[in-house]
């Protein structure tokens, strides 16, 4: 990973080991980054069920989450370029809600017109499903697909734990593969909610609570 894809870690993050803060120059390798990590992602082939137009729609999509994350929490990658994570603050959530859904969908063009129905729709039965109460939000994570099982993913997830318990509050994300489950549930999170999408996957609501420091 070149330094122009990275910034310079806070002195106050030093338990993020292995971890970085993402470029302002760098986001738009961390969407491609993400468009691959999740191109077969039983969410993303709801979403975007075209194979052959996937990958870009998914950059763009990607693109809009990443420049969010950047504003309203962390975009986190491994120092390696191996990965990256999308960290949403506690009470910044709600940035990425409903009103910011049709934003992406609708005025990004991520989302073909004949999907916008079913993606608002579906990320409105999201929204209403996410907790109130205050946490950091695991909205998204992946690995580069050439270097999966390198520990990127294990290094990104535990540096958001670390900011959540260094608040002292919980972390919440969604899966949606089933096959993941396992592996959360080894970072200490558990499946709170089911979420069907119209017509589509299953999302499976996961929480965690804080470790005292």
């Amino acid at each position: 990973m070149t330094s122009e894809r990275r910034a310079n870690r806070p002195d106050d993050d030093a338990a993020l080991d292995g971890v970085v803060d993402l470029a302002p120059n760098a986001e738009v390798w961390a969407a491609g980054l993400l468009a691959a990590a999740f191109h077969d992602d039983p969410f993303m082939s709801w979403l975007l069920p075209q194979p052959t137009s996937r990958a870009h729609r998914a950059r763009r999509l990607f693109s809009w989450e990443v420049v969010h994350a950047r504003r309203c929490g962390r975009s986190l990658v491994a120092d390696d370029g191996a990965g990256c994570a999308l960290w949403f603050a506690p009470g910044q959530w709600r940035s990425r809600g409903l009103d910011a859904a049709r934003e992406m969908v609708v005025g990004a063009g991520s989302v073909p017109p004949n999907r916008w129905r079913a993606a608002v729709s579906g990320m409105g039965r999201v929204e209403r499903a996410h907790p109130r109460e205050p946490h950091w939000y695991l909205a998204t994570v992946g690995t580069d697909p050439a270097r999966r099982g390198t520990g990127a993913g294990r290094k990104l997830i535990h540096a958001g734990l670390a900011l959540a318990d260094r608040d002292g509050v919980g972390a919440y994300l969604e899966s949606s593969n089933v096959v993941n489950l396992p592996y959360y549930e080894r970072f200490g999170f558990a499946v709170t909610e089911e979420i069907t999408l119209p017509d589509g996957p299953t999302l499976w609501g996961m929480w965690r609570d804080p470790t005292p420091v």
